[in-house]
C-alpha cells in the first residue's frame, strides 16, 4: 500500500490500475537487413497520464541491445495529467510478433511493456487522438517519404497498434499477487509494426487448393504443347491470338506449379530443397517473361516487316535485340533476386559495349536507321523525294543499309540509311500525290494584268492531267523591268512535272501569240526601244489564225484567204454549252482566246475527258463528214471562237478537190492520235490507210463530191471561188 499499487475503497482492498495513453511517431526506418532480421528505428513517443508513477520505466522486447528512454525532451503538467515526450533510435529485431504474412512480407517495430508493474497495476493504451484508423493513409504516407530504405526498395502497406498481454515467470518474487497463474505474472504489452514488402516485380504468391494447382498444372502443360507444335499453322494465321494464349498458359503454369512444389517440402529436413525451389522460380519469373517478349517481338515486328519489305531482317538486329532483352533480364535477376548491386557489373558491360560499338557503329548505324525508315515510312518505293534539299529522285529500293533513288536524268545514287534518317526530307507523294508546280513568265507591264491573268488561266485549264478539285493560282509582281506572273498548278505525279511545265509554257505562248503578246524578254541593246514589234491586231486576223491551224495548213494561200473571209467570231461565257453531244452539226470551231471541257456521256453523267485551249478546234467530224456530235464542249472561263460552217467550206470542194484528200490525211493523224492518247492502242495495230479512206469516203458523201456541182447544196453555190 505504500508504493501506491492496493488502496482501500469501501473496507475492502483493491489493485489501483493506472491507464498510460501512449502515442508513437516514426521520423525514419533504416538499415533493414532481412538476413540478419534487424533494422533501425528512429522515433519519438509520448505518454499521458494521471497520478504518481514512472511510465517511462519499460524494457523494449525486441530491441537487439537493452534500449532505455532517457531524460525526456519535453515534459507538460495540465489539470492533474502528466505529459512526457522521449526521442528513441535503436536496432530492433525484425518479425519479432506472430502474425501471418506472405512469403516476401515482413514486420518492423517493437514491443514494450512496463518493467516492474504488472497488468493489474499499469496498462498502456493507444492515445487515440492521434493513434487512429483515419490518420493511418497519412502515418504511412509520411514513413513511406521519410525513410529512404522504405522508398528506395521496400513499401509500408499497413499499421499495426494495439495492446495486449505478455507473460513472465515471477520466480517467487514478491510482491507479484498473480504468481497463482502457472508461477509468473501478466504485464500489459503495447506494440507497434509496421507491414512492409519488397518492391519485387512479381506476380507470385497466388495459392489456390492442391488438387486445383494439380489441374491447371498439367492443363497448361498441354495447352503450351499443342499451340507449339499441333497448331503451328493457327499460329501463323492468328499470331497474336496464339501468342496470347500461350502467354495466359505459362502465366498459370508459373502461378500453379510454385506452390505444387513448395507444399512438399516445408518440413525441416527439406529446407534446403525449399529454398532452391523458391530461388528457381524467382528466375523463371523473369526468363519466362523475357522469352515471351522475344517471341512477341519476333511475331508482330521481324516477320510483318519482312512480309512489307520483301527481304529478311539481319541477323545481327534479331540476334541483338535478343541478347539485350535478356541482358536487361539478367540485371534484374541480379538485382531483384539476388539483391546485388549493379553498379561493377554496369561498368564493366558498358566498357565491353562501348568497344564493340565503336568497332562496329557505322554498320550499326546504317542498320538500325534502316529499320527505324522501314517502320515510320516517312517515303516508300516508288515516292519522289528529295534529301538534303539536295538530292531529287524517285525511291527504287531501300535496304537495310542503304537507300537508292533514280534521277531525273536517269542515274541512281545510294545513301547510307543513317545519313537518309538524319537529313529533312520533302516527300513529293506524301501525304497525297498532290505536287504544286511553279512557273514564272515575264509580260510587258504595259499590258493589263486582269487579261494576262484570264489568259494565264485560259492555258492552264487547257492542260488535260491537272487536279481538277484544286484551281490554279496566280501571283503578279511588278520589278523593275517587266511584270512577273507567277503560274501555281496541281499535278498528282511528280514524275511528270518537267512534262506539264513544257506543255505549259508552250499553251501560254499560244494563248499569248493567239491575242498577239509576246512574253517579255530581258535584252540589252544599244537601241533598246527597236525591239521586236508586237504582232497585235494581226494576230486575231481570221487569215492567221487559219495560217496557224493543223488542219487547215495543207491548203495554199488563196484558199485560206478565201475561207477566213467567211469565218463567224463568237463570244461564250463560263459553264456554257457551245455544242452538246448526239445534236445534228455542220460547223468547226477555232478557239481563240479561253479554255473548254471536252465531255462525253457515261451512264448518264458527263465525264471530262480532255481540255483544250487557244489554238485549237474542236467540231471537224460534224463539219467534214456529216456525224453527229460526239461529244460536248463546256466553256471553263468565257471564250471567243471563230465558226467556220459547211456552207462557208462546201465551195472549195468543188473548185479544189484535191482538199478532200488533204482533210483525209489531217483527220486520220488526229485521229491515231487520239486513240494513242485516249486507249493507248499501239500504233502499229492502227490500219491508217484503211482509216484515212473511210475519211475520204465520208467527207465525199458530206460534199457530195462526185454529183453535180449544182446538186451540192444550192443554198452554199452561190458564192464565187473561182481565182
Amino acid at each position: 500500500m505504500a508504493d501506491g499499487t492496493i488502496v482501500l475503497v469501501d473496507d475492502q482492498y483493491m489493485f489501483q490500475t493506472n491507464i498510460i495513453y501512449t502515442g508513437i511517431h516514426i521520423n525514419t526506418i533504416q538499415d533493414i537487413n532481412l538476413s540478419d532480421q534487424i533494422h533501425v528505428l528512429d522515433f519519438y513517443i509520448w505518454f499521458k497520464y494521471r497520478g504518481d508513477i514512472n511510465a517511462s520505466d519499460i524494457i523494449f522486447l525486441n530491441a537487439v541491445k537493452p534500449l532505455g528512454l532517457g531524460k525526456p525532451i519535453e515534459t507538460e503538467y495540465s489539470n492533474g495529467e502528466h505529459y512526457e515526450m522521449y526521442h528513441v533510435k535503436g536496432q530492433f529485431m525484425c518479425n519479432a510478433i506472430d502474425m501471418s504474412v506472405d512469403a516476401g512480407n515482413n514486420i518492423l517495430g517493437f514491443s514494450f511493456r512496463h518493467a516492474t508493474k504488472p497488468e493489474y497495476n499499469i496498462v498502456y493504451v493507444s492515445d487515440i487522438s492521434v493513434m487512429n484508423a483515419n490518420n493511418n493513409d497519412r502515418l504511412l504516407q509520411d514513413i513511406n517519404q521519410s525513410s529512404p530504405a522504405i522508398s528506395t526498395k521496400y513499401s509500408a502497406r499497413k499499421l499495426y497498434y494495439f495492446s495486449d498481454v505478455t507473460y513472465k515467470k515471477a520466480f517467487g518474487k514478491p510482491g507479484y499477487l498473480s504468481e497463482s497463474i502457472n508461477g509468473g505474472v501478466e504485464f500489459s504489452r503495447y506494440n507497434f509494426f509496421v507491414h512492409i514488402n519488397e518492391k519485387k516485380v512479381s506476380f507470385r504468391r497466388i495459392t489456390w487448393n492442391f488438387y486445383i494447382n494439380l489441374l491447371m498444372t498439367i492443363m497448361s502443360i498441354m495447352s503450351l504443347f499443342l499451340t507449339a507444335s499441333v497448331l503451328k499453322s493457327f499460329a501463323v494465321k492468328y499470331p497474336r491470338l496464339t501468342w496470347g494464349v500461350q502467354l495466359f498458359m505459362g502465366y498459370v503454369l508459373l502461378i500453379s506449379s510454385e506452390p505444387l512444389l513448395l507444399v512438399f517440402q516445408v518440413d525441416e529436413s527439406r529446407l534446403s530443397y525449399f529454398e532452391f525451389i523458391k530461388l528457381a522460380y524467382d528466375i523463371f519469373w523473369w526468363l519466362v517473361p523475357a522469352s515471351f517478349i522475344n517471341l512477341a517481338i519476333k511475331r508482330f515486328i521481324w516477320i510483318p516487316l519482312e512480309n512489307k519489305t520483301g527481304r529478311r531482317i539481319p541477323k545481327i538486329v534479331t540476334n541483338s535485340v535478343i541478347f539485350l532483352i535478356y541482358l536487361m533480364t539478367f540485371f534484374g535477376i541480379v538485382a531483384y533476386v539476388f539483391d546485388q548491386k549493379l553498379t561493377s557489373l554496369l561498368a564493366t558491360s558498358g566498357v565491353l559495349a562501348m568497344i564493340i560499338g565503336l568497332a562496329i557503329q557505322v554498320n550499326i548505324a546504317n542498320v538500325f536507321s534502316g529499320i527505324v525508315i522501314n517502320i515510320e515510312q516517312p517515303f516508300r518505293i516508288g515516292d519522289w523525294i528529295e534529301i538534303d534539299h539536295k538530292f531529287k529522285g524517285k525511291v527504287v529500293d531501300i535496304t537495310w543499309r542503304t537507300t537508292r533513288i533514280l534521277t531525273h536524268s536517269g542515274n541512281i545514287l545510294s545513301f547510307p540509311n543513317s545519313y537518309t534518317s538524319e537529313s529533312p526530307i520533302n516527300n513529293y507523294c506524301y501525304p497525297d500525290r498532290n505536287v504544286w508546280i511553279k512557273i514564272i513568265i515575264h509580260i510587258n507591264p504595259t499590258y493589263s494584268p486582269e487579261k494576262i491573268k484570264k489568259i494565264c488561266m485560259d492555258a492552264m485549264l487547257s492542260i488535260d492531267g491537272l487536279v481538277k478539285e484544286i484551281r490554279p493560282i496566280i501571283r503578279y509582281q511588278l520589278t523593275d523591268w517587266c511584270a512577273d506572273y507567277t503560274l501555281l498548278f496541281c499535278i498528282n505525279d511528280y514524275s511528270k512535272k518537267i512534262q506539264f511545265k513544257s506543255e505549259l509554257y508552250e499553251r501560254i505562248w499560244i494563248h499569248l501569240n493567239r491575242i498577239g503578246i509576246e512574253p517579255a524578254i530581258k535584252r540589252q541593246e544599244v537601241h533598246m526601244f527597236r525591239g521586236t514589234k508586237d504582232r497585235g491586231e494581226e494576230a486575231l486576223n481570221p487569215l492567221s489564225i487559219l495560217s496557224e491551224i493543223d488542219i487547215f495548213k495543207g491548203f495554199s494561200d488563196e484558199l485560206r484567204k478565201q475561207l477566213s473571209q467567211k469565218m463567224h467570231q463568237h463570244q461564250y461565257h463560263t459553264e456554257e454549252y457551245i455544242i452538246k453531244q448526239g445534236n445534228e452539226g455542220d460547223s468547226l470551231f477555232i478557239i481563240i482566246e479561253g479554255s473548254v471541257s471536252v465531255q462525253i456521256l457515261i451512264d448518264g453523267k458527263h465525264v471530262e475527258v480532255d481540255r483544250m485551249g487557244a489554238g485549237t478546234f474542236f467540231g471537224e467530224m460534224a463539219l467534214l463528214t456529216g456525224e453527229p456530235r460526239n461529244a460536248s464542249i463546256v466553256a471553263i472561263t468565257n471564250c471567243v471562237l471563230y465558226e467556220i460552217t459547211k456552207c462557208d467550206i462546201a465551195p472549195l470542194f468543188t473548185y479544189y478537190p484535191e482538199i478532200t484528200d488533204i482533210l483525209s490525211k489531217e483527220l486520220t493523224r488526229r485521229a491515231v492520235n487520239r486513240q494513242q492518247k485516249k486507249e493507248h492502242y499501239d500504233q502499229e495495230r492502227i490500219d491508217k490507210d484503211a482509216l484515212k479512206n473511210s475519211f475520204f469516203s465520208k467527207i465525199s458523201n458530206c460534199f457530195g463530191i462526185n454529183k453535180n456541182v449544182r446538186e451540192i447544196d444550192r443554198e452554199c453555190v452561190d458564192t464565187d471561188f473561182s481565182i
